[in-house]
């Protein structure tokens, strides 16, 4: 099958989330036997079927179908969505059973809708009860960008406001964006996280998921795996186009059902069997969550540097990097992560870098492969792992920087901050790199607000599931936002002692915004004022006096 991106937004085009199977399970209300044992797996496959793909996708459900031997302790369920049909929910006993239907209404066949992947979860999760969960999501994607058009505005509270109503409030519906053929749906990366982090919260005990397979094209992308790393454990994807990724779902079920597999070496199962079934180029990843935030601190870390010392003219910084997506040529998106750090390393860069970037680009590469639980590809030299949305044209960057902001990758990060600088956004921000710092610095301060709202809000409801998944993430913004101020710390430090000149910038730029939103800026605030009374104290602030004043005054 070869998922050629044709419709796909952010996570997966069409990902025709369905289960809205709202199979209820009564209560017995006489005192409960024992607990049976625990099944070793439940497989979810959430497959949007259309005409490139839908025989492939028939095919390894035949296969599974043959391979599956019941009694050995291994669930499988699987939502289909036929393009011109209605979908339906199978669960393989013997031999497949429907369970449901959208033509009668059981279930949703709009897989582009949030609700209805979280409904599948749910179907699966609490109807299938195992050690381990894995789904798998098998359509066309295109990465971050949807094909239908930017989408979202970069109001991130705005935009989460109806995903914590209808966290907390089981009867509301979450609001959808995304779509699939049939349904002119699809999901977006805010939207895929939300449900899943909804029946992980609910369902699960605020445990991540096992295993994920994106089968789908341009998916293994840092912003994809920044989004969902605190609800999923293993993720596992492809950063260039997709081809035939059903006999890889097929191929490990049979491997399941015969043997007791843990979930990485099902992750690395399914890459395997992946790159063994494709003849052309392709690469295929697999991603350890559990090593992700560390990987995220290197990155920001580097990335702050990297910012800081590219030259004041403009521009990318790189003279090479390796795209990862050759049928958009002309137009490319997404550029392989190992490339920009190889490039950094071989001094492949319009300018000289310092020891320190140097020193920071190789903890940063430490650290990367500490994440890739699996890795394997055909062609593409130099290239390898995942990806990240590095748009070849400022058109195309401002066209879509907005949806952009409201990803994770974007508010714990300076990419979005660098793609500011690098594609020339126009605003005061965009031609000023202290000031760029400045606002990733104030975003991450916001999120951590954000997150800990989550955290107490969980807590006062006495939800466990939930408090136990804001907790990994609000631990993870409080770990970048302690690092990043310790690096925004030593800049001022530095700035002072050569006049202060960024700081005179920063303290005008305050005081042409308003009473309101200087409120806004005073944590930052608060850690310049701090950072500069030590500098006086030391003796190594030389801002003249006036200049001085001026700042005391406007931050204060």
């Amino acid at each position: 099958m070869m998922n050629s991106g044709l419709h796909s937004t952010i996570a997966f085009v069409s990902l025709a989330l369905i289960f809205s199977v709202m199979l209820s399970v009564s209560a017995s209300a006489a005192p409960a036997a024992a607990p049976a044992a625990l099944d070793d797996w439940t497989i979810m496959y959430y497959a949007v079927g259309e005409a490139k793909i839908q025989d492939d996708q028939i095919t390894a459900l035949n296969q599974i179908n043959e391979s599956h031997k019941p009694g050995r302790g291994v669930n499988f369920i699987c939502q289909f969505d036929y393009q011109d049909k209605p979908a339906q929910l199978y669960v393989l006993k013997d031999k497949f059973v429907i369970m449901g239907s959208s033509s009668d209404g059981t279930i949703s066949d709009n897989m582009g809708n949030p609700e209805t992947l979280y409904k599948f979860l749910k179907y699966g999760i609490t109807n299938y009860p195992a050690s381990h969960y894995a789904l798998i999501i098998d359509s066309h994607g295109s990465g971050i960008e949807s094909y239908r058009g930017a989408g979202s505005t970069a109001d991130r509270p705005v935009s989460f406001r109806e995903f914590w109503k209808s966290f907390y409030e089981m009867d509301d519906i979450l609001d959808a964006t995304a779509y699939d053929y049939d349904d002119n749906d699809c999901l977006t990366l805010v939207e895929a996280r939300g449900a899943i982090m909804k029946a992980m919260a609910r369902h699960n005990e605020g445990r991540r998921l096992d295993v994920m397979f994106n089968a789908a094209c341009w998916q293994m992308m840092a912003e994809w795996n920044g989004q969902i790393r605190d609800c999923v454990k293993y993720v596992i994807a492809c950063p260039t186009t997709c081809y035939c990724s059903a006999p890889a779902v097929a191929g490990f079920i049979h491997k399941l059902c015969r043997n007791k597999l843990t979930p990485l070496q099902v992750a690395q199962r399914i890459a395997e069997d992946y790159i063994d079934d494709v003849s052309k180029e392709t690469i295929i990843a697999a991603i350890d969550s559990e090593q992700y935030d560390d990987f995220i601190l290197a990155f920001n870390r580097w990335l702050y540097m990297f910012i800081r010392e590219l030259p004041d003219s403009g521009g990318v910084g790189f003279k090479s990097a390796a795209f990862v997506d050759p049928e958009h040529d002309g137009n490319q998106r997404f550029v392989s992560f190992r490339s920009l750090i190889s490039s950094v390393l071989a001094g492949k860069l319009t300018f000289k870098p310092s020891a320190k970037l140097l020193e920071a680009a190789r903890a940063l590469s430490s650290q990367y492969d500490k994440c890739l639980a699996a890795s394997w590809r055909k062609g593409y030299e130099g290239a390898g792992g995942m990806s990240i949305y590095f748009p070849i044209e400022s058109k195309q960057w401002k066209s879509f920087r907005n949806h952009y902001a409201v990803m994770n990758l974007a508010v714990e990060t300076l990419w979005d901050e660098y793609l500011d600088f690098a594609r020339g956004v126009e605003g005061p921000e965009g031609s000023d790199k202290f000031l760029l710092l400045v606002r990733g610095l104030k975003r991450l301060h916001d999120e951590v607000s954000f997150r800990k709202a989550q955290f107490e809000r969980a807590e006062a409801a006495s939800l466990s599931g939930a408090k136990t998944l804001f907790a990994r993430s609000l631990q993870s913004a409080n770990g970048l936002a302690a690092d990043m101020e310790a690096l925004f710390a030593l800049s001022v430090r530095e700035d002072l002692a050569r006049g202060g000149e960024s700081i005179l910038r920063y303290a005008a730029f305050l005081d042409r915004t308003s009473a309101e939103g200087k409120r806004d800026f005073a944590g930052l605030n608060a850690l310049i004022l701090k950072t500069m009374k030590a500098s006086q104290a030391d003796g190594s602030c030389s801002m003249n006096e006036s200049g001085q004043k001026k700042v005391m005054k406007l931050l204060n």
